[in-house]
């Protein structure tokens, strides 16, 4: 748990409906708000707490969930080998939360992050993998599960992986969606093959279809380094090009394999020594490169770390920290290097390679100079290249581990001084930079080669995410330039252009969701991280910002967030030291401070949280309804105050105290019965920091008391919209595209969206209907995206009516509603609402009625049909003919029994009233148990547990009252009175009340 200070900003727990999770945003990120953060109710009632869930919108899966945290009971050490045995399992437990369904699972990464360990697992189907399809698991070192989440493909069990087409007409039609000839130049990736996967895209807005494919990889730069590098994703089914990904990453938008290579590098041992006993000689290998941060910062000579020397005769050594190495040799030697070369790069390519050489003389100690100190900028690109290849990957890995990923980054290939001028750009596992011309300075420099290289490990640790609008590797690359130990600068590529100009900075004012280009968008996340550093820098000085930002940053590459938003919630993860990201984490005041700066979503902190089941529909009149909660304080302080705040019948609203309910942080109170129409409330519970928590965060949980009904429906208000005008109006709430809700005659549009067939009615039964977009002339008949609109009735009024329910024809076709939502609403509640999961597709019409007791003796009622869109999938539509109100006839209780107030104090004056069908006797049983009591030959009773009874008759009009004092006793603070009727209806058969219920305060 973590104290809060003053100057934290606040975020409040929510308390949300099970059956319609809300959406979340953090007010204070407006540019965040098309990020959707929805309570996981399915995993709260599993383990308990309060959590948040994304979903991924090709997948349709819970892409990440944090929250509470899940305390591991059988946690035995603190090690990266029982966390990988806790997450194997995780996947087992929670995998139908997860959607993981009949696919495999396999570990591609384990590794630390901060205070916490990173797994993700890779998918495959019946051993095909899965492009891009996974599961994750992260926990916190305490032996707390931090997250869950997976981008899992929802591949049918019947998914056939026997290809149709052979993997050559893959690859030729590969090329000819190229539409290229090979240029003959030497090409990278030349080890790639061709494979069959199942691919689908996951970059797209709405679900996405998986399909059987090959992964064919092209490759077609010229000689200068231009043209394409890539993979084509080809139907094996049909040959169709389904998917091009770009693999070839540019340092700017402005035109701008040895196997001796490995961490712990072995040495070759020369023959049998002769006879004469060797003589230890220390070589110093010294290159003049740029170790400053600008591409014109002055040459200085410095010692070559981890670079690779071979002794003619003797064997091949790795320089130590010092750039020396110790050599047993009997005669001179000659030492030759013609290529920069070590454990963390393959022999550097290029122009102006090194030529250097030293006679090294036993015994005496001798210095292999690279360079000079008039090197030319091609000359100084291949030290510079190395210099900083090396610093980064030594800093890098004690950050993500020694693994086999770094291992596998330790083969990256530099390519220096290609043909052409102003950029540099990463592809295969290669870096390549360009020489001096006209307006910019050779590119094989400091920030500009981390950037690059930067790329290569985002890769290693599962590939490069890089769309357009996101731009995460780009920024990936920025963050090693900026964060790297010998820079600390938020400017990266100082003097890339002769007139001085740098590329980027993290100082940028850009805001998350605002950018088109992706090296703009990957400024967001590369913003975000150097905030954080430079608000820890304020907060705790330069050394411990550094470490600190360094562990939770660089640290999380091994998560593979394939977003920024995900990658945010990384770092509060790597950050936390207990796996509950509800109650903040050790730098939470710098973490948000950042996020917010860059419009960025993240874990937002809540003070206390409140957990209730939001009370259903029911049928049961004049019978009062309990609410139950658990209010309890999430990272420091207490609840001083529970309250339930409710209006009845849409009468003001009232306010009553809910007391213990005797089970831990447990509240009660109770609602009053009604005879038919809706309750509203919402409970507020205050800290002792005087902050006041509400649940739900805004709006009213409501319910709907419905009165039995019996004979024919009669009608009082219609619209079948055969009329050209309806009063029924339209208004759109948000959204920029045009208002399409018509009214007119249905033209019968039909599409495909992402696979998902619909079609529009051609014509209602009576000619004219109203819906969204119908489809005249060119309209498509679809609705539009990211629009929140909706049509409302005139008032009607529904004075002296019980029993009212709504009619009307439906054809609806809609996404479903974890991204767009159709609802009917009455008086703003909902009484229909399209499903969560699974679109809804209607091919016919269909007439529906729902019962509408807030209608029920109301002056002023309204009808509203409503859709909410997202930025990705859009089906036909709403369409609405024949709207009607009417009624059925009201079956009339046998008894009503009343004892008010339901929730009373002691000693406070209370009434007691029973009412039946005329003058009857009756007696009344009062019980501390709800029951039921059988008795042969009467009603069952709702009442048992400890019982009393009182006899009583009803005057000539059916009443009795009385009049008594609630109970004093002290043991009678919080007891509950179960209370019904036993009595005669007109044929003297013996019938009950409604059941009753009290609650006694103190």
């Amino acid at each position: 748990m973590h104290l809060l200070s003053p100057a934290v900003s606040l975020t409040l727990a929510l308390c949300l409906s099970a059956e319609e999770p809300a959406r979340q945003t953090d007010q204070q990120n407006p540019a965040a708000a098309s990020f959707q953060l929805d309570r996981f109710p399915a995993l709260e009632e599993r383990v308990g707490g309060v959590w948040q869930v994304h979903y991924h919108k090709a997948t349709k899966t819970p892409e990440f969930t944090y929250g509470t945290g899940i305390v591991l009971q059988d946690w035995r050490e603190n090690s990266l080998l029982e966390a990988r045995r806790h997450a194997t399992q995780a996947l087992v437990t929670y995998g139908d939360l997860l959607k993981l369904a009949t696919a495999e699972y396999r570990e591609s990464i384990g590794a630390r992050m901060g205070n916490a360990y990173s797994f993700t697992f890779d998918q495959y189907f019946n051993s095909v993998p899965c492009i891009g399809g996974r599961a994750d698991v992260r926990i916190n070192m305490q032996g707390v599960i931090a997250m869950l989440g997976s981008i899992a493909y929802q591949i049918p069990a019947d998914f056939d992986t026997h290809p149709i087409v052979n993997p050559e007409t893959a690859n030729l039609q590969a090329w000819l969606a190229l539409g290229e000839q090979p240029t003959g130049a030497p090409q990278p990736n030349k080890t790639l093959q061709t494979r069959l996967v199942i691919w689908a895209d996951l970059e797209a807005d709405a679900y996405s279809d998986c399909h059987l494919a090959y992964e064919c990889p092209v490759s077609n730069l010229d000689l200068n380094g231009n043209g394409k590098v890539g993979r084509y994703y080809i139907d094996a089914l049909n040959a169709a090009v389904l998917h091009y990904q770009n693999d070839k990453h540019d340092c700017s938008s402005l035109a701008c394999k040895n196997a001796h290579h490995g961490y712990n590098r072995s040495v070759e041992l020369a023959p049998p020594a002769a006879p004469l006993a060797p003589v230890s000689t220390l070589v110093t290998v010294l290159a003049y490169a740029r170790t400053g941060q600008s591409a014109v910062s002055p040459l200085v000579n410095t010692p070559m770390a981890g670079f690779t020397v071979t002794v003619p005769g003797v064997g091949t050594f790795t320089t130590d920290s010092l750039g020396q190495i110790t050599i047993d040799i009997i005669a001179p030697v000659l030492i030759t290097v013609t290529a920069m070369d070590g454990n963390h790069c393959s022999p550097i390519n290029g122009t102006s390679a090194p030529a250097a050489s030293v006679t090294v003389t036993p015994g005496i100690n001798a210095i292999l100079q690279i360079f000079t100190s008039t090197a030319t900028p091609e000359q100084a690109a291949h030290a510079n290249t190395y210099f900083w290849v090396y610093t980064a990957n030594e800093w890098v890995r004690t950050l993500a581990g020694n693994n086999a990923q770094m291992n596998t980054a330790d083969g990256v290939t530099p390519n220096v001084n290609l043909t052409g001028s102003c950029n540099a750009f990463y592809t295969g596992n290669t870096i390549n930079f360009y020489p001096g011309s006209g307006t910019c300075n050779n590119t094989g420099f400091s920030t500009v080669v981390v950037h690059e290289w930067g790329h290569g490990i985002d890769e290693r640790f599962g590939g490069i995410s890089n769309s357009a609008t996101d731009g995460l590797s780009e920024g990936w690359g920025d963050i090693f330039g900026m964060y790297h130990p010998l820079v600390d600068n938020p400017i990266v590529g100082i003097g890339f252009t002769t007139a001085g100009g740098a590329i980027r900075t993290g100082l940028n004012t850009k805001l998350y969701g605002t950018q088109t280009e992706v090296h703009a968008s990957g400024e967001i996340w590369m913003g975000f991280a150097w905030r954080l550093r430079d608000n820890l820098r304020a907060a705790l000085g330069t050394p411990q910002a550094i470490a600190i930002s360094d562990d939770i940053v660089i640290s999380t590459i091994v998560a593979n967030a394939t977003n920024q938003a995900n990658a945010v919630v990384q770092v509060f993860i790597a950050d936390d030291d207990n796996g509950n990201l509800n109650d903040g984490t050790p730098h939470y005041t710098q973490l948000s401070a950042a996020a917010t700066t860059k419009g960025m979503p993240f874990p937002a902190i809540q003070i206390a949280s409140i957990n209730t089941t939001p009370l259903a529909n029911t049928t049961q009149t004049y019978t009062p309804r309990r609410v139950f909660c658990t209010a309890a304080a999430v990272s420091s302080g207490t609840i001083t105050d529970v309250r339930l705040v409710y209006s009845s019948l849409g009468g003001p609203f009232q306010t009553r105290t809910m007391i213990s309910s005797g089970n831990p942080n447990g509240y009660q109170s109770i609602l009053p019965g009604i005879s038919s129409g809706v309750v509203t409330y919402h409970i507020e519970a205050t800290h002792s920091s005087a902050t006041v928590v509400r649940s739900p965060a805004s709006g009213e949980y409501s319910y709907s008391v419905s009165v039995p009904v019996s004979g024919p429906f009669t009608q009082f208000f219609t619209d079948n919209f055969e009329a050209a005008t309806t009063a029924f109006t339209t208004t759109r709430q948000s959204g920029t595209a045009t208002n399409d809700w018509q009214l007119g005659i249905p033209n019968g549009k039909t599409g495909v969206s992402s696979g998902v067939a619909w079609s529009d009615p051609a014509a209602a039964a009576s000619s004219r209907i109203f819906g969204t977009d119908l489809g005249a002339g060119t309209s498509n008949g679809a609705y539009p995206a990211n629009m929140n609109y909706y049509i409302t009735s005139p008032v009607i009024n529904c004075t002296g009516r019980t029993g009212c329910y709504l009619r009307f024809r439906r054809w609806l076709t809609v996404e479903e509603g974890i991204f767009d939502q159709a609802t009917v609403r009455v008086n703003g509640q909902v009484v229909f609402a399209n499903p969560l999961n699974g679109n809804l597709v209607d091919t016919a019409w269909q007439t529906f009625e729902y019962p509408i007791p807030m209608a029920d003796n109301n002056p002023s009622v309204q009808l509203e049909f409503r859709l909410i869109s997202d930025a990705g999938l859009q089906l036909g539509g709403w369409h609405v003919d024949d709207v009607q109100l009417g009624t059925y006839v009201v079956t009339p209780p046998n008894a009503i029994l009343m004892l008010l107030p339901e929730q009373a104090a002691a000693a406070a004056p209370m009434t007691l009233s029973v009412q039946t069908l005329g003058a009857q006797p009756f007696l009344i049983a009062i019980g501390d148990l709800p029951g039921p009591t059988s008795i042969p030959g009467i009603p069952t009773l709702l009442v048992g547990g400890s019982t009393l009874t009182l006899t009583g008759y009803t005057n000539v009009a059916g009443v009795f009252s009385l009049g008594f004092s609630a109970p004093t006793p002290a043991s009678a603070i919080g007891s509950i009175w179960y209370s019904q009727v036993l009595t005669l209806d007109a044929a003297f058969n013996l019938v009950t009340s409604n059941q009753f219920i009290n609650l006694f305060t103190q």
